[in-house]
């Protein structure tokens, strides 16, 4: 077509190119440790400050030396960018995927863990559990009627642990994509637990030298 035809669909296609180069040039929103404050207690505060539906991004060049477990609400999602998150605590379990009420699985499709490496103790039985979901029937963990539904755990390598992925109470339709779990002590738990179990998928994730036994 003559070229007069063409100018509107090139002036738009230079506005699109220019703010799709400007939005691209917009830093993403970082969380780094806080001096003095335990890596934990900051990455928690990240993830509540989101209110549900946001993203949490963490610095992967800063060392996350973490002595209070990780709690990710639903809604909410962990983004390491490849940090490598180390267990320095003594708590039952190191990340913690839950939430207190359920009331539709709809408003739980947005929660996980991303391109984290979650590195614990040792592969042994003494050691916490790396990611733990739902409510613990103990009530030690987490409160037992706590909800972990639609999670998703990508590109995420979990080691060292007694454990590396556990459901308890009122965890179902869990998504392990593009990860691994490699010397822990076991490597995917399901102990007796209510509501719990159903539609978990694993896709492409490695399953190897476990101390004992990798289900």
């Amino acid at each position: 077509p003559p070229r007069s035809t063409l100018f509107p669909y090139t002036t738009l296609f230079r506005s699109l190119s220019f703010a799709l180069s400007a939005s691209a040039q917009v830093p993403v929103p970082m969380v780094s440790p806080v001096q003095g404050v335990d890596p934990g207690t900051t990455i928690n505060a990240a993830l509540a400050s989101v209110n549900g539906y946001g993203i949490v991004y963490l610095n992967s060049a800063a060392t996350w030396h973490v002595t209070v477990p990780i709690v990710i609400p639903g809604n909410a999602i962990l983004d390491c960018q490849g940090a490598a998150l180390r267990d320095y605590g003594h708590s039952p379990a190191f990340i913690i995927f839950q939430n207190p009420t359920l009331s539709s699985a709809v408003n739980y499709g947005s929660t996980g863990i991303r391109n984290c490496h979650v590195m614990g103790p040792a592969p042994a039985t003494t050691s916490p559990i790396g990611l733990y979901l739902g409510g613990d029937p103990q009530g030690i963990i987490s409160p037992s009627g706590s909800y972990a539904v639609n999670v998703e755990v990508s590109g995420t390598t979990v080691n060292g642990f007694s454990c590396g992925l556990t459901n308890g109470n009122n965890a179902w339709s869990v998504k392990i994509f593009n990860s691994a779990f490699m010397v822990n002590y076991d490597h995917i738990c399901s102990p007796v637990a209510t509501n719990a179990g159903e539609k978990m998928t694993m896709v492409q994730t490695q399953v190897s030298d476990a101390a004992h036994l990798a289900f």
